[in-house]
């Protein structure tokens, strides 16, 4: 049974408006909208804005003070992106059973999405991005694998005898190129499991309108 947290000192309905209770001087709010709920891919595109602009404050100063938050936004984005594939995939007939809201494990997330679509539609492995992406995907899961790094500053997970400390990661200037590449490489290929799209060796039948004229052919290619 799901947990209900829904104190009308926080909380409205937005067609009933706040009660007698409700806190005006709260810094925070709660406003049930009745739009569909966001998903983990438009999520996923914020944590990228909120990486992007972390980084560039980053470039600035070189504060290792940003270096933490800077890889939680990165990790966090991954994971996300990796949640929508796999939400994708079972609407599907594939792994129906799998849940990815269950799990902050990148590897499981990719094992869960990934060797379908590659049997399914073969045309991904001309990505260019997707050996990059995995290589991202396998180091943030190596360094990471709880999720829990970044965001506390110490893993449950160990290396060297101690437990794993978020100063102690480093990464090359080609980081933030790499996850913007396996982002929007996430992005277009969940689009197109979304979309219906399959086989690949006609490219003829994917030439076919989308809203907003997206084009499930437009990739950078091998």
């Amino acid at each position: 049974m799901a947990k209900t947290s829904e104190d009308a000192k926080y909380h409205f309905k937005i067609w009933n408006g706040p009660n007698e209770v409700f806190d005006e001087d709260s810094p925070l709010h709660y406003v049930e909208n009745y739009n569909d709920p966001r998903d983990f891919g438009e999520l996923a595109g914020d944590y990228a804005l909120a990486a992007q602009s972390v980084f560039d404050q980053y470039s600035k100063n070189q504060l290792t003070n940003y270096i933490a938050p800077l890889l939680h936004l990165i990790r966090q984005c991954l994971e996300l992106d990796l949640k929508w594939l796999c939400s994708q995939v079972a609407h599907t007939e594939h792994q129906k059973h799998f849940e990815p809201e269950h799990t902050h494990n990148l590897k499981a997330l990719w094992d869960e999405s990934m060797p379908w679509i590659m049997q399914n539609i073969p045309l991904i492995a001309r990505d260019v991005r997707l050996d990059a992406t995995f290589r991202l995907v396998q180091a943030f899961h190596s360094i990471d694998p709880n999720g829990d790094l970044f965001r506390f500053g110490l893993s449950k997970v160990e290396a060297f005898s101690a437990r794993k400390s978020a100063d102690r990661v480093g990464f090359k200037k080609s980081l933030f190129p790499d996850f913007e590449n396996a982002h929007y490489f996430c992005q277009h290929w969940a689009l197109v499991v979304a979309w219906g799209y399959r086989g690949g060796g006609n490219e003829e039948e994917w030439q076919c309108s989308t809203p907003g004229g997206w084009n499930p052919l437009s990739f950078p290619r091998i």
